[in-house]
């Protein structure tokens, strides 16, 4: 096979692969109504639903940062597909506030072993207007942005 084909057969891979990632990241968000009927859950139970696997990722990545880098990457990808598939597959088995939280808070555990997350930035737009951005350089440093866009002309 041509490697330059086999090059864009991997990115198209995993393209799909991050397209479904995200997809399965927010779905939960679309059936909150959905499980606070079916399951009886509080505001409060959503909440930690919705941040359960935001809190995961965020403590797990220095640590799943150092694992990651001290393997091969296409083994951290194929491995981090395998779990997020089992996980993904208990969450939708789960059938109580405690499996669901724990099978959610797994999934963000998971995905920050995925070596391609440390390079996506994030943004958040303050009151203030400003912009503010976070991303990483080459895997190494991170770098922060702070963008007024009130200030833009």
């Amino acid at each position: 096979m041509d490697s330059g084909r086999y090059q864009w057969r991997v990115v198209g891979m995993l393209w799909g692969i991050a397209f479904f990632n995200d997809a399965d990241r927010q779905a939960v968000f679309a059936v909150f109504p959905l499980l606070e009927k079916e399951l009886r859950l509080t505001p409060v139970q959503l909440g930690l639903l919705g941040s359960s696997f935001a809190l995961m990722y965020g403590l797990g990545a220095p640590l799943a940062g150092a694992v990651v880098d001290r393997v091969r990457r296409v083994s951290a990808i194929l491995w981090g597909l395998y779990v997020w598939s089992l996980v993904c597959v208990a969450t939708a088995a789960s059938r109580t506030f405690g499996q669901l939280l724990a099978f959610r808070a797994a999934e963000g555990l998971g995905e920050a072993l995925n070596p391609g997350e440390y390079s996506y930035p994030a943004m958040v737009q303050s009151g203030d207007g400003s912009l503010h951005i976070t991303y990483t350089w080459r895997r190494q440093k991170i770098k922060y942005v702070n963008w007024p866009l009130a200030k833009i002309p």
